[in-house]
């Protein structure tokens, strides 16, 4: 598949900042720097990236604090060796597939075998969702695990572009 043009990296930078930006506002802006190109080549362009699948999905970046979700946790599971149907069977367990609060699940090389990357109202509720977590894929699944290793996730936001301090880190901040 060849390298992209740099118009198309452009077109790509501009959706990756903001997804629902307009035909129009990205050629207005290409125009300003220089590059003069009509709304409908950009959106020749987006189809392209599209078909050519480099473009997946137009997706949405939620704020979870505003929802409640207000501790992000990263959580390695290191367990004994099992075999792929019950590894399988254990990853599609309704709190890893269907809960909300679980946002990524990385299968693993090695030791840990798996990693979650969730954000919870709190700690209770986290602990909460561990417990059954656990009790469920020891009791139906008999996948015995070793460890559960969970990070408090720090600098999260600065990735996403946000600066300011969560509440939650104030606290513990403070306290030391």
């Amino acid at each position: 598949m060849g390298e992209l043009t740099d118009l198309e990296y452009r077109v790509l930078g501009f959706l990756k900042e903001n997804s629902k930006r307009s035909f129009s506002e990205m050629s207005d802006e290409l125009r300003k720097s220089g590059i003069d190109v009509t709304r409908q080549s950009v959106a020749y362009k987006v189809k392209s990236l599209c078909d050519k699948g480099i473009i997946k999905r137009f997706t949405i970046e939620i704020d979870y604090d505003r929802l409640g979700y207000e501790l992000p946790i990263l959580i390695f599971v290191r367990h004994a060796p099992v075999n792929i149907e019950t590894f399988r069977r254990v990853m599609s367990v309704p709190s890893l597939k269907d809960d909300e609060r679980v946002h990524h699940l990385f299968t693993l090389s090695g030791s840990p075998g798996f990693a979650i990357l969730g954000r919870w109202e709190s700690k209770e509720k986290y602990a909460e969702w561990k417990t059954k977590f656990l009790d469920k894929i020891k009791k139906d699944h008999d996948f015995p695990v070793h460890e559960f290793e969970e990070f408090l996730i720090w600098d999260f936001y600065k990735h996403m572009g946000v600066h300011e301090i969560p509440r939650y880190v104030k606290g513990i901040t403070e306290s030391r």
